[in-house]
């Protein structure tokens, strides 16, 4: 368990965009997390559709995603954890997990934050805004601190700006793009009147 949990805590190192990474048993129980046990969750049950889809796989490459909801893994604030299943060298069955936390509240911020339009000196465009809404009409984040994740977008809210642009993500490389998960994400630039 040690050994394991070291090993998640050097990949979590490298990986920054997670706030921590899990492994758990085959009925779903942490064993190990990449906090040295900080997360208070060791010995807990993990429970969700997408931790029984990770627990029933048998293909290491095939991965399931909560809801954008909020967690008890991440502070029960809104985010996505990412399931993987661990098989067995000589089994096609999965012995376990790992769950990955993915950091929600600072990576999609600074992605918006890098799409807000600029003045003339370069600076973020006065009272524009961005935000990033599933299909559902969920933020799941906002430059606009009104807007928070969870809640749910108030179109009207948006219709005194003056220019208003939405785009909607095709995937991250081979994310959403093939490999049969579904959540389309729409991106909401907005500059008042």
């Amino acid at each position: 368990r040690d050994e394991t949990g070291r090993i998640l805590a050097h990949i979590n190192g490298l990986y920054t965009v997670y706030s921590t990474l899990f492994v758990v048993d085959g009925k779903g129980r942490v064993v190990a997390d990449s906090k040295s046990g900080a997360s208070g969750r060791i010995g807990t049950l993990l429970e969700g559709a997408h931790i029984e889809a990770a627990l029933g796989g048998r293909d290491t490459q095939a991965y399931s995603v909560s809801e954008f909801v909020a967690s008890p893994l991440y502070g029960d604030r809104p985010t996505y954890v990412y399931c993987g299943s661990i098989l067995a060298p000589d089994s096609p069955r999965a012995v376990g997990g790992v769950a990955v936390v993915f950091d929600s509240e600072p990576q999609f911020r600074q992605m918006l934050t890098e799409v807000l339009p600029l003045d003339d000196k370069g600076a973020a465009y006065p009272g524009s805004s961005a935000a990033f809404v599933n299909a559902r009409g969920i933020v799941v984040s906002s430059t606009d601190d009104l807007r928070r994740p969870g809640t749910t977008l108030d179109e009207s809210a948006i219709a005194d700006y003056r220019v208003v642009a939405r785009g909607r993500s095709p995937g991250y490389r081979e994310f959403k793009t093939s490999d049969g998960y579904r959540d389309p994400i729409t991106c909401l630039v907005a500059i008042p009147g």
